[in-house]
């Protein structure tokens, strides 16, 4: 097992691994605990050292350090390549790294782990030609840290990961396919390998819509003393309940459920069998604290959309697929009708959640009981029904808001506060990868605390002025960043990406949107840079997007917005301070010219905004 990182020179301040030049390569061999340091002019050697290893371990070597290897005569072909950066990117929600930045930097900090990259580094020497010794050495240290640290990141990764070892082939596990598959594609290959099916796939089929899940609109704004129902894995359960993997011409079919496939009678299928077994041992893993409960948890709630797509050749079922979305909503809407029969307020239904309001003397468990006669109710209309599909208790919730737009309920959005004090928010703009990153900061500073009490009521004017008052202390908390390529790879040449990059150049760029001066037809985008050279202030810039997420929470907003210049805005000074606290931070590595941010993803633009924020 090999671990390395190159360093490269880029040319035009454009990172492109097609062009960019191979300046040195660090490379720490796993079994003999010896290091390695190599340049340009080392190509034998570093070939050598490839050859004697069959895994190689990088972080972002895939699209980056392999293509500039093979450009200087290194071949990788026939190597199991490992990639941090891939594994950080396809499992970010379970690391619990989805808003975070895949940078090799920010992950090491985010994991605590024992070396931190080193973001210091001064990148204009590689743009050399010739180094001194003491040049040399110092690339040389900096080199090897990257592999230590990447090093390091691999076997957090590894060691987290492992329990997904058990359900896949030895040949799968030889492959480390456990480490660096997506979650669709694992669960797929655990199915194969449990139920000794062929695992075959087939990339040329294209998969076809169907209707999904129920989600009702909430029926009010707010609401206190709510229940949480949920159907307990609904969709696993409801495969194999109905036998949705095993089709059979002439078999089972339930037009009252919606029901368009015919499946076997004879007997619950082997995938079905299997998902129930998996469902029983995720309880007595979850109750020993054994981390495979989580492991079968992701392959059976991963099942359903593995079976929905044709890549997944040997358990792709458009109809049972389909079948399951319909059997799932019939489950929902005769939930909601036992509720209310029953004297309960249903408010809201989400695919496999039922919300209802408990008035009056109605108790927990006259709900519960009302929820086992919805699952018997259901059970009557199965093929083979489990002791393990329960609609069970999942949040107690002191109170819920719900959102509207244009007099509508917005569906998928919701705050609630439960009996632990605990807030979850979901579905919100401003907690989305592209929300306006001041919105949620506001929420957090001056709505939350009073949400979580029981108050509803915010004023347009109150947090109009407190935003400007935070603005002025932090403009920055307004900046977007843009990831574009370059200038000619727009066809439509007045689009704003093609915009920036004609301006600024292909790469990442932190502009602050703004009504007055920069590229864009309508609203403006400007670096911060030109923020100060053209005087500008806070009261410059625009706040649309802000506005458009923090007025759900405010009932008095205008329908048009006329902002007046209040005076302590006119008289404010311009960036210059924020100008230069700027130009400090693109020395660092994760805004200047880094390998490993060749492809950013939106959760990491909003990084390289928080990042700012944090540090003044």
């Amino acid at each position: 097992m090999l671990c390395y990182d190159i360093e490269s020179k880029v040319l035009n301040n454009n990172i492109d691994p097609t062009t960019d030049e191979f300046k040195t390569i660090a490379m720490y061999d796993v079994k003999a605990d010896k290091h390695h340091f190599f340049t340009d002019n080392d190509i034998d050697e570093i070939k050598k050292v490839f050859s004697k290893h069959k895994v190689i371990i990088g972080h972002n070597n895939i699209d980056y350090d392999n293509v500039i290897l093979k450009r200087y005569g290194i071949s990788l072909k026939y190597h199991t390549i490992l990639d941090t950066l891939v594994i950080a990117r396809k499992r970010a929600q379970f690391l619990g790294i989805t808003y975070e930045s895949k940078s090799l930097s920010n992950l090491a900090k985010f994991f605590k782990l024992e070396h931190y990259k080193d973001d210091d580094f001064d990148y204009d020497i590689l743009q050399k030609e010739e180094w001194t010794t003491e040049e040399l050495k110092y690339i040389e240290e900096y080199n090897k840290n990257d592999v230590i640290v990447t090093y390091e990141l691999f076997k957090h990764f590894k060691e987290f990961f492992e329990p997904f070892k058990e359900y896949l082939s030895d040949y799968n596990n030889s492959r480390y396919n456990w480490l660096m598959s997506s979650i669709a594609s694992y669960a797929y290959k655990a199915v194969c390998h449990t139920c000794g099916l062929t695992e075959e796939y087939d990339d040329t089929s294209e998969s076809m819509k169907y209707e999904g899940g129920y989600v009702t609109e909430p029926i009010t704004k707010y609401a206190d003393n709510v229940v949480l129902f949920d159907f307990a894995s609904l969709y696993p359960h409801v495969f194999a309940q109905c036998n949705l993997f095993s089709p059979e011409k002439d078999g089972w079919n339930n037009e009252k459920l919606g029901v368009q496939g015919e499946y076997s009678t004879r007997a619950q299928g082997l995938i079905e069998k299997q998902i129930i077994k998996w469902y029983k041992q995720r309880a007595i893993y979850k109750t020993a604290g054994d981390k495979r409960e989580y492991v079968i948890k992701i392959i059976i709630n991963s099942l359903y959309g593995a079976s929905a797509n044709p890549v997944f050749k040997n358990i792709y079922n458009r109809t049972g697929a389909r079948d399951c979305t319909a059997i799932s909503r019939y489950c929902v809407k005769t939930a909601i009708n036992c509720f209310e029969q029953a004297g309960f307020r249903t408010l809201y239904t989400d695919t496999d959640s039922v919300y209802i309001q408990l008035r009056g003397k109605q108790s927990l468990l006259e709900a519960q009981n009302v929820a086992d006669i919805i699952v018997k109710t259901l059970q009557e209309e199965f093929t083979f029904p489990e002791n393990t599909f329960k609609l069970k208790i999942d949040d107690e919730i002191k109170h819920i808001y719900f959102f509207k737009k244009n007099d509508k309920f917005l569906k998928k959005m919701y705050i609630y506060v439960n009996n632990k004090d605990e807030l979850v928010i979901k579905g919100l703009p401003m907690i989305k990868n592209d929300g306006s990153r001041i919105g949620y900061y506001m929420f957090k500073k001056y709505m939350e605390k009073d949400i979580k009490q029981g108050i509803k009521d915010f004023k347009y004017y109150d947090i109009k002025q407190k935003t400007y008052e935070e603005l002025k202390n932090n403009p920055l908390m307004t900046a977007r960043s843009f990831r574009v390529k370059e200038t000619s790879f727009y066809k439509n040449k007045s689009q704003l990406q093609a915009q920036i990059s004609n301006k600024y150049g292909s790469g990442t760029h932190i502009l602050i949107t703004n009504n007055k001066y920069g590229v864009g037809k309508g609203k403006k985008y400007c670096t911060v840079e030109e923020f100060e050279e053209q005087n500008l202030n806070v009261y410059d810039i625009d706040l649309s997007k802000y506005w458009s997420e923090i007025r759900l929470f405010i009932d008095d907003m205008p329908e048009r917005m006329i902002s007046n210049t209040p005076a302590s805005i006119r008289s404010q000074k311009t960036l210059s301070d924020w100008g230069n606290l700027w130009k400090q931070n693109k020395k660092r590595k994760c805004y200047a010219n880094s390998a490993e941010n060749t492809r950013i993803t939106v959760e990491e633009e909003c990084v390289l905004i928080a990042t700012i924020i944090a540090e003044t």
